[in-house]
């Protein structure tokens, strides 16, 4: 969706509503597929000419709150609208939000909304079962997207969404002595490899742990694909642009 559709969370398109695509506004991809080794979502947000500084504001914020997802680290348990607000608090932070959840279960060629996990900050939190993780709950080995945005109605959206999976992380926390054994703890690894755009981020809004992901990810992006793209000039001078 382009410009003012792109404002419309999960626009579907008309002959009627319809925009051209042009270099005065945002472009907002949200794209995925099903495979035979499992589902894709993945939505970017990209400007063919010069983004305004407020988009790079709004850009920025959108992706602070998504590193705050993809680098946290939760008790397995932990209800998942818990930690919808650490995608909210950057936007929050500026009178900023958006209508719907930081992240939803996908399928293995299934539906590619599947829960859980479901993180959104309005769903009142279920009663956890004594005991044991509740069916809602996070738990090891989940895939799930994570999906911040930010939309200005009538002007443009914007939307970071990559897919991650929930992984048992014990054996890389500080002071394993000071824990419960039976407790376990979780990390996330994000297994979308597309890059970010560069020029939309304002690297000032951005905290020195999320510029060090931001680096590592691209360059991630570059490692993985630079050989994919090695016969497609265009693609991968693409790459290296965004990527570097």
């Amino acid at each position: 969706a382009y410009g003012s559709n792109a404002s419309v969370i999960h626009y579907s398109p008309t002959e009627a509503t319809s925009n051209t695509l042009g270099t005065d506004s945002l472009f907002l991809c949200d794209t995925g597929g099903q495979y035979e080794n499992g589902t894709t979502d993945m939505t970017r947000t990209v400007c063919f000419g010069e983004p305004t500084a407020f988009q790079k504001r709004c850009f920025s914020l959108v992706l602070q709150g998504h590193v705050n997802v993809a680098t946290a680290i939760v008790p397995q348990g932990v209800e998942p609208a818990k930690m919808d607000m650490l995608a909210r608090l950057p936007l929050w932070s500026k009178g900023l939000d958006y209508d719907h959840g930081t992240s939803h279960g996908l399928g293995a060629a299934l539906g590619v909304h599947e829960y859980p996990p479901l993180m959104f900050s309005s769903l009142p939190a279920p009663q956890l079962f004594k005991g044991r993780v509740s069916p809602t709950s996070m738990a090891a080995d989940m895939v799930m997207s994570n999906e911040p945005g930010f939309y200005q109605p009538g002007k443009f959206g914007i939307r970071i969404e990559s897919v991650m999976i929930s992984r048992q992380c014990q054996d890389r926390l500080d002071y394993p002595e000071a824990y419960d054994a039976k407790q376990v703890w979780l990390d996330f690894e994000t297994i979308t490899v597309v890059p970010l755009q560069r020029k939309m981020i304002d690297p000032e809004l951005l905290s020195p742990e999320a510029t060090r992901w931001v680096d590592e990810y691209q360059a991630f992006c570059l490692e993985t694909l630079r050989p994919l793209l090695a016969d497609d000039p265009r693609a991968l001078a693409w790459l290296e642009r965004e990527a570097l």
